[in-house]
């Protein structure tokens, strides 16, 4: 539904959320376990709340028992409601995407607090929800973490390492000191800390293409790098690239992993037919790019090219420099001459290039877009800007 040029959302759903109430009740338990081991209390009550604890705390990581909240759902740029109250600001939100298609199930994710699910009556519900919000594809990046490589190949060096810290320590208890023995189980955690930091990665799936995140590295693929996305018979994520070579990555294979492991391939295979449907964008493309030119002259002309009012003058109106803006496969400085372009015409197409920005995974291109968008001073966007050229 669209309200004076806002696009909003309405309709009934349900909010499902984790009931932290499980994390209470496991500590309540433990302590009480603790209480009655100290008094003197019979094993098998010990072992019946250590039982309780345990089982509690397994509910609440495989989100079991959700607290859930029926009622009119509304949605816009300023958050989602139910019931006319506010369940999550828009300002609130890092990222959001549809987590099961079946289920018609939304995944909102919150910075800092515990995500939430929407489950409405159908899958193309679900997606005007997205877009109410300003969050589907092409509208704003949706982040997913997950395993670098196999996830039992990456156990399996982790153990190693470890192993192999053991050894030395046993090593060093032979034929040196505490110190020798303090030293090498220290260098054994460093190593098997670093490993298991890196084999962590997380995922910013963007309209233009997915920044892989790494600890001490980051590779953007773009789609037109990218051949699929898709899931094999061991569950593992394949990133097959035009290449020829393949990256793997893993959720692992937990009924709450499942679906996280099916919506980052589905957001990867919708943003790619996205890109697809609006890839090629005429001769624009090269009055836009900086072409040997340098920073001051590049950006002066590509502001003219909006602003141009004689006929003697070079113009490009406003459709197609969206085209060049929204064109994934085109150079990021051409992009983001585009949006410089667009900058310079009116206060609404500078708010339709923050959502442009916001949509955009590669790092250098999206810190350019966002401060063209913000209107920042002219050495923050020559500083911006000089990374693309």
């Amino acid at each position: 539904m669209n309200q004076g040029g806002e696009l909003r959302f309405e309709g009934p759903g349900e909010v499902l959320q984790r009931r932290v109430s499980l994390l209470v009740g496991a500590m309540v338990s433990f302590a009480v376990s603790l209480w009655l081991r100290d008094m003197g209390g019979p094993r098998w009550s010990v072992g019946l709340e250590q039982g309780l604890t345990v089982w509690l705390l397994i509910s609440f990581s495989q989100n079991r028992y959700r607290a859930t909240r029926k009622g009119l759902l509304s949605a816009s740029t300023e958050g989602l409601r139910l019931g006319g109250k506010t369940v999550v600001e828009r300002s609130r939100i890092a990222a959001a995407f549809l987590l099961s298609s079946e289920d018609s199930v939304v995944r909102i994710v919150r910075p800092r607090a515990l995500s939430l699910d929407v489950r409405l009556e159908s899958e193309e519900k679900a997606r005007a929800l997205l877009t109410a919000l300003g969050v589907g594809v092409g509208q704003s990046t949706a982040t997913f973490s997950a395993w670098y490589g196999e996830r039992r190949r990456s156990l399996a060096i982790l153990a190693a390492a470890i192993g192999a810290g053991a050894l030395g320590a046993s090593s060093a208890l032979l034929h040196g000191g505490a110190m020798a023995i303090a030293a090498r189980l220290v260098l054994a955690a460093a190593v098997a800390l670093t490993f298991y930091l890196r084999s962590f990665a997380r995922l910013d799936v963007g309209s233009d293409g997915v920044l892989l995140r790494r600890l001490g590295d980051q590779r953007f693929l773009s789609y037109a790098s990218l051949a699929s996305a898709s899931v094999d018979e061991r569950d593992a994520i394949v990133l097959a690239l035009r290449s020829g070579r393949d990256i793997r990555l893993s959720m692992g294979t937990s009924p709450e992993k499942a679906p996280l492991r099916d919506a980052l391939v589905q957001r990867i295979e919708e943003a790619r037919v996205a890109l697809a449907c609006h890839a090629g964008a005429d001769g624009a493309e090269a009055l836009l790019a900086p072409g040997g030119r340098t920073l001051s002259l590049w950006m002066r002309e590509v502001r003219a090219l909006a602003g141009a009012l004689d006929y003697r003058e070079i113009r490009l109106d406003e459709d197609r420099l969206w085209r060049v803006l929204d064109d994934a496969t085109a150079p990021p400085a051409t992009r983001a001459g585009a949006a410089l372009a667009i900058s310079v015409i009116d206060q609404p197409s500078r708010l339709r290039l923050r959502v442009a920005a916001e949509a955009c995974a590669e790092p250098r291109l999206r810190v350019a877009l966002t401060r063209v968008a913000d209107g920042g001073s002219e050495p923050e966007l020559e500083e911006a800007l000089a990374r693309l050229l």
